[in-house]
């Protein structure tokens, strides 16, 4: 049983113990790309920092915003020169496709300070809609929705609306080549804002970030296939990202920020200590010897002097029955009279059942009885007035399938 009990509790701490590695490798990553990125961009843009929301996308972007507006009821929108990564999915010889990471030129930005004003979410015929009208009077929709709440394979939200107040927009060049003014559509089909409330917007790329950030891109996006190739392209896209930064100190590549980072750390690292206490308070309950709970008897009753009722110790004789008999031994211990060489007789009844030990020199004073289980008394010993016995129990309990007795032999003294 015992054997079980160790072999259970190693499995239990591998198991444990490498979740628990997993956790403290992965959590921070998790809560960096989800929780504390967008709690960073929400701040940033509620505080006005807008380049620093801008900061935590990917890609490159000029500091200075290319259009800002606030809306009447709260929030507004920013939109910044910028060339952002897109995942496309490009078909190969074998059959299979592969995802290639490309970088497009953008008017990059946020709605932001909206989570109580812009109705995003609904099941039924949700009308959320962007429509970008450009330079020349063409309109362009934006689908902006991108979460599935009920499971029907139809987006009927905006997942960072709801927890952030937010959304992130990209609007590409070769796409939408021009913007004069941008139109939201709420839930209801209804126009919730429209941008910029007066005249028009002019943004047609043509901006000097734009041309500053050509040779990049057309680099970046290069189609290579060897090893050599991918390694020039590699040593040539970090000298140009080198060469267009130094261009202005408006140019800043995004990249997750420090803040963000060491938030994500100090939640991952509270969440994996709380595991680890976790685990250990389960094993002490479950697999281990119970100090926790110990500990904490120890400190009401030494330190605030609770008084617990004393647990009463159940009969024996209620415990074992006495339907059975039990080998009792009684051993005399004659060492300290020397000379001893008479026979001791020790009786014990309880009114329905007897036990009798002779203690004799040839047995070496040792005599076991099959007794039936139970309580005996009147006890009586045969014994030379000169002598005593010690730790002799006046009460013998009889429990058990073996008990031995070890008593002592000494001189009475005059």
């Amino acid at each position: 049983m015992r054997s079980g009990k160790i072999f259970t509790a190693v499995i239990y701490y591998i198991f444990t113990f490498s979740i628990g590695i997993l956790l403290a490798l992965f959590l921070p990553f998790y809560y960096l790309y989800s929780s504390e990125s967008l709690n960073n961009m929400q701040e940033a843009l509620e505080s006005g920092n807008y380049s620093d929301a801008m900061s935590l996308v990917g890609g490159y972007y000029n500091r200075q915003p290319a259009f800002v507006e606030e809306f009447p009821d709260g929030g507004g929108i920013v939109l910044f020169e910028a060339t952002t990564l897109v995942v496309t999915e490009e078909q190969q010889s074998d059959g299979q496709t592969e995802q290639i990471t490309k970088m497009h030129k953008a008017y990059a930005g946020f709605v932001y300070g909206i989570k109580d004003s812009y109705s995003v979410s609904g099941n039924s015929d949700n009308g959320v809609l962007m429509i970008v009208t450009d330079t020349a009077g063409v309109e362009h929709e934006v689908q902006i929705l991108n979460t599935d709440s009920d499971g029907d394979s139809v987006n009927d939200s905006i997942s960072t609306v709801d927890t952030n107040g937010f959304f992130y927009i990209d609007l590409a060049q070769d796409v939408i080549p021009s913007i004069s003014s941008i139109t939201l559509i709420d839930s209801k089909g209804e126009v919730f804002a429209t941008v910029p409330s007066e005249n028009s917007l002019n943004l047609n790329f043509d901006e000097r970030f734009f041309a500053d950030v050509d040779e990049f891109v057309t680099e970046y996006n290069r189609d290579v296939t060897t090893d050599e190739e991918k390694k020039q392209q590699a040593e040539r896209c970090n000298q140009l990202d080198e060469e267009f930064l130094a261009k202005s100190t408006d140019y800043a590549k995004s990249s997750y920020g420090v803040v963000a980072k060491s938030a994500a750390d100090r939640k991952a690292a509270v969440a994996v200590v709380l595991y680890f206490v976790a685990v250990y308070v389960v094993s002490d309950f479950i697999l281990g010897k119970r100090y926790i709970l110990k500990f904490f008897k120890w400190l009401l009753v030494k330190v605030f002097k609770v008084k617990f009722p004393e647990k009463k110790e159940p009969d024996r004789q209620e415990i074992f029955g006495n339907d059975y008999y039990c080998q009792v031994t009684m051993v005399l211990d004659t060492s300290a009279v020397a000379d001893f060489a008479q026979s001791v007789q020790i009786h014990y009844s309880n009114g329905e059942n007897e036990a009798n030990f002779l203690l004799m020199k040839e047995n070496g004073y040792t005599d076991t009885q099959r007794v039936k289980a139970g309580k005996y008394m009147n006890l009586h010993v045969d014994l030379d007035g000169k002598y005593t016995i010690a730790n002799l129990p006046s009460v013998l309990v009889a429990e058990g399938y073996r008990k031995a007795f070890k008593i002592n032999l000494t001189r009475q003294e005059v």
